[in-house]
């Protein structure tokens, strides 16, 4: 393993929870945390920041065997109720904000890719909250 790559697994290692069994815990908490702070604050740079960084650090771990639990716990964390809700918000965006919804799509891609698409029967079992359609009255 490379030395990039052994500090990542040093922070995730670090950042994972006492119980990752546990349905409701938290992985890398302080990006989460950062994440929905950001939305909290509606800053748009930020959110899609953080997001482009979920997204990322999927992207990486996902061609390594050794860092699977560990993805598979961040693809849990960012389909919590709270975390689906704040996707939802970035897909949503309004169509000029093309700096936030490319980073949520990317992040959703991610997680649905996940090993070899673990994941699709969860984001599918979200997909009211993650896509919800209002329909306009015309």
């Amino acid at each position: 393993m490379s030395p990039k790559l052994t500090i990542l697994k040093g922070y995730l290692d670090a950042k994972q929870p006492r119980d990752p069994s546990d349905e409701d815990a938290r992985h890398v908490p302080d990006i989460i945390h950062a994440w929905s702070m950001s939305a909290a604050k509606h800053d748009d740079a930020l959110f899609s920041i953080t997001t482009a960084v979920l997204a990322l650090l999927l992207k990486i771990i996902s061609s390594h065997i050794d860092f699977r639990q560990h993805g598979i716990g961040i693809c849990r964390t960012v389909l919590q109720h709270d975390q689906c809700r704040l996707l939802s918000r970035g897909l949503h965006a309004d169509k000029h904000k093309e700096h936030v919804i490319s980073p949520c799509l990317r992040l959703l891609t991610e997680v649905v890719i996940f090993d070899g698409g673990s994941m699709c029967r969860q984001v599918y079992a979200f997909r009211d909250l993650l896509f919800e359609i209002t329909f306009g009255s015309n």
